[in-house]
C-alpha cells in the first residue's frame, strides 16, 4: 500500500468512527449524523487528499485501491462535487476510463451517479458502454443520471430507452424520459404524451402543458 493509500485510509477511518457508522452503511442511506459530509473537522484534510489521488492517477499510478478510494471520496463530496470536477478537469481519458471501470460497480450510489455525470461531461461516445450498467443500477437516480449523459452521447439510443421508462414506477424516471423526448423532438412525442396524460406527478403534468404550447 502507498504511502497515500494508506494516509487516505486512516482519515477515512477517523471520518467513519466521527459519523457514526461503516462505508457499506452510508451505501444503505443510514446517515444519521446531525451534520452534513462536509461539516466533517477535517473536511479540509480529507479534500485535499483525495485532490492528491487525482493527481496521483493523472501521473500514472493506477492503482485500483487509490481509485476505489477516491471513489468514495466523491461520493462523501456528493454536495460540493469538486472531486468530480478535479478528475474531469486534470485526468486523461486512459485514467479516466480506469476510474470508470471500477466505478460503475462502486458501493455507495453517491459515487454511481458522478461516474454517470462524468460520463456524459466527457462527450466520448467511447465511453457509452460504460453507461449500461447504470441504466439498470438499482438505484433509481443512478439510473436517471446515466440517462441524461446518455442523451448527451447518444440521443437515438436515449430517446428508445426513455420512451420505455415512460411507464416507470418512478416519478423522476418518466419526467426525465419525457423531457429527452421533448429536447430531441422525438418521432414519439406524440405517442408519448398519450400515454402519459393520466400521469399522477405534476411534474410530468408540467411537461406535457409546455409540450401542447409548443404543438401551437
Amino acid at each position: 500500500m502507498s504511502i497515500l493509500s494508506t494516509q487516505i485510509e486512516y482519515e477515512l477511518s477517523l471520518f467513519w468512527k466521527w459519523a457514526g457508522i461503516s462505508e457499506k452503511q452510508y451505501s444503505e442511506h443510514s446517515w444519521s449524523n446531525e451534520y452534513e459530509e462536509w461539516e466533517y473537522p477535517n473536511w479540509d484534510t480529507l479534500i485535499c487528499l483525495f485532490f492528491t489521488a487525482v493527481s496521483a492517477l493523472a501521473s500514472g499510478n493506477c492503482s485500483e485501491l487509490l481509485v476505489n478510494y477516491l471513489l468514495t471520496g466523491m461520493a462523501l463530496d456528493n454536495e460540493g462535487e469538486t472531486i468530480l470536477d478535479e478528475c474531469e478537469a486534470k485526468l486523461s481519458d486512459k485514467d479516466i476510463e480506469f476510474l470508470f471501470e471500477i466505478g460503475v460497480k462502486h458501493l455507495p450510489s453517491e459515487a454511481r451517479w458522478q461516474v454517470a455525470e462524468l460520463i456524459g461531461r466527457k462527450d466520448d461516445k467511447s465511453f457509452k458502454k460504460y453507461l449500461q450498467d447504470l441504466l439498470d443500477d438499482s438505484n433509481k437516480y443512478v439510473q436517471r443520471r446515466a440517462l441524461l449523459s446518455l442523451s448527451r452521447l447518444d440521443a437515438e439510443e436515449a430517446q428508445e430507452i426513455a420512451f420505455k421508462r415512460l411507464k416507470d414506477e418512478d416519478d423522476y424516471i418518466r419526467l426525465v424520459s419525457i423531457r429527452i423526448l421533448k429536447e430531441h423532438n422525438s418521432q414519439k412525442l406524440k405517442e408519448a404524451v398519450l400515454i402519459l396524460v393520466n400521469d399522477k406527478f405534476e411534474y410530468v403534468q408540467d411537461e406535457l402543458k409546455e409540450i401542447a404550447i409548443l404543438d401551437l
